[in-house]
């Protein structure tokens, strides 16, 4: 769609709008990446980083998606990550470091 991303409505899409594949969420401008979970942009305003997107995807059994909230496990490098009997893991508790700090 090409709108270019930015924080609250995007206009052409609707609220509740349905995405099968994190590539159409990408172009339409609604995320800036198709593997990572939080998507951040630069505030207009003093240039810092802040998150304007989270996509679940169903990896962790700990993310809930209740329509009106969600709780989002958070994003972690890769050397964290695991899986226990096909499970995704996390080794350690998720900090304001990384990616979290953007939300």
């Amino acid at each position: 769609m090409g709108n270019g991303r930015k924080i609250g409505h995007i206009s052409g899409i609707d609220p509740g709008a349905e995405f099968h594949r994190r590539l159409q969420v990408k172009r339409a401008d609604l995320h800036r990446d198709t593997v990572r979970g939080i998507s951040w942009l630069a505030d207009e305003e003093d240039g810092s980083d802040v998150a304007d997107a989270i996509v679940l995807h169903g990896g962790y059994e700990d993310d809930e998606d209740h329509w009106t909230w969600v709780r989002y496990t958070g994003a972690s490098p890769d050397v964290d990550k695991y899986k226990e009997n096909g499970v995704p893991k996390l080794r350690r508790s998720q900090s304001w470091a990384y990616q979290d700090m953007l939300l």
